[in-house]
């Protein structure tokens, strides 16, 4: 998401910063600002403004990211709860917000994921529009407006979550969130287990409840989803329908009155303005489905598969677009489960699809095909309630 005068005022402090107090980790913010405003750090036509007339210097040799420095690597900012993730040999990466609520400026949004590519987010958190307008409450502020669980259709409570694990191996970062003030008797856990090779998000919901409970995790992607079987820039195709909103094909529609309606969805079923993703299920009907879906960043390729289970729904819903411009809608990704508790496990991928196959309950296998070599590697996935996620060698479970 791009907005040229909330780039320009970065610049302007950016290019301060460096000049006066040296701090180099600006650089690559100032890159960014630039970039969104059509230049480079090297760019005369980019860094026309007055403060880089007055303060900036010459960063052209040591622009961070440049000339063979390092990536940066995972970080964890415990007192503000915020965490990101990332591997070098992996070009996705991921922010997660658990922290405290931010009192009026807050969202209802513990435990939002953004996945990021080099060419672009890939689930942004959207911001908010101009606190004047009517979609502030009835959309950016609520929790279904981000990547995180609903329950009953409702938005979280006002709270703070936690980091229960933040911790990297040689094989893997891993990172588990917990929330267990956003419903009343609920516990929400996050686990994510960044590889060289994808990105495994497991989101498990538990309640106190012995009856039934509407439960929904959202995906809002800036790109819109595409079946792996279509060629890049090609319209989703049956299989695969990506506009299923209420307001299908409606560019001018009203975003105002599409976030009333999505507050009133039943996501039980297919009807009523949106669409159900099909995916592949083994003999057995009663296993869980896989469905893959792609998006296009920039001419570069994300895969999203997700494991469905029994009785499950993934469907495509259409939205309010982002807060530089509502009206342009967008698709999000809707996993719906009804029951006491709920396991949505979803794996991103760059480049290639990754396959997910569910072995028992709490165990996984994530297996990719290599690109260079063509053979493909598998590793096992065990989740258990007190110690977190585990990663092994197929059958080592």
């Amino acid at each position: 998401m791009e907005r040229g005068p909330y780039a320009r005022e970065i610049a302007e402090i950016a290019e301060q910063g460096l000049s006066r107090y040296g701090i180099g980790g600006l650089r690559p913010i100032l890159r960014e600002a630039y970039r969104q405003l059509g230049g480079t750090l090297a760019s005369p036509h980019a860094r026309c403004g007055l403060e880089a007339l007055l303060y900036g210097e010459d960063v052209q040799p040591d622009a961070a990211g440049e000339g063979g420095k390092p990536r940066r690597g995972a970080r964890l900012w415990a007192d503000t709860g915020f965490a990101a993730g990332r591997r070098a040999g992996n070009p996705l990466s991921f922010f997660a917000d658990f922290g405290g609520h931010g009192g009026a400026h807050g969202h209802l949004d513990k435990l939002h994921l953004s996945v990021m590519h080099p060419a672009g987010t890939l689930t942004p958190d959207f911001g908010v529009v101009p606190y004047g307008s009517p979609l502030r409450q009835a959309w950016y502020s609520e929790t279904h407006s981000h990547n995180t669980v609903t329950l009953d259709g409702l938005s979280q409570a006002p709270h703070t979550g936690q980091c229960r694990r933040f911790e990297e191996t040689e094989e893997a970062l891993y990172a588990w969130f917990q929330s267990t003030g956003a419903y009343p008797g609920c516990t929400l856990d996050r686990h994510l287990l960044l590889t060289d090779d994808w990105l495994l998000d497991w989101f498990r919901v538990t309640t106190d409840d012995s009856g039934p409970r509407s439960i929904q995790w959202w995906m809002h992607s800036a790109a819109e989803p595409l079946p792996v079987s279509e060629e890049p820039g090609e319209l989703p195709g049956k299989e695969h329908p990506a506009a299923a909103g209420t307001c299908e094909g409606n560019v001018g529609a009203n975003p105002v009155l599409l976030a009333e309606s999505l507050k009133d969805v039943q996501f039980a079923g297919a009807s009523g303005g949106k669409s159900s993703l099909a995916g592949k299920r083994d003999l057995d009907p009663a296993a869980p489905a896989t469905v893959q879906i792609r998006y296009e960043l920039g001419g570069e390729s994300v895969y999203h598969t997700a494991l469905v289970m029994p009785g499950d729904e993934l469907i495509t819903v259409r939205t309010p677009g982002d807060s530089v411009d509502p009206c342009r809608l967008l698709t999000a990704i809707v996993h719906s489960h009804t029951g006491a508790s709920a396991d949505f496990i979803h794996v991103y991928r760059a480049g290639q699809a990754a396959e997910l196959r569910r072995h028992q309950e709490g165990v996984v296998e994530v297996s990719v095909r290599k690109a260079d070599s063509g053979e493909t590697c598998a590793r096992i996935v065990r989740l258990s309630g007190k110690t977190g996620l585990e990663l092994m060698e197929p059958g080592g479970e």
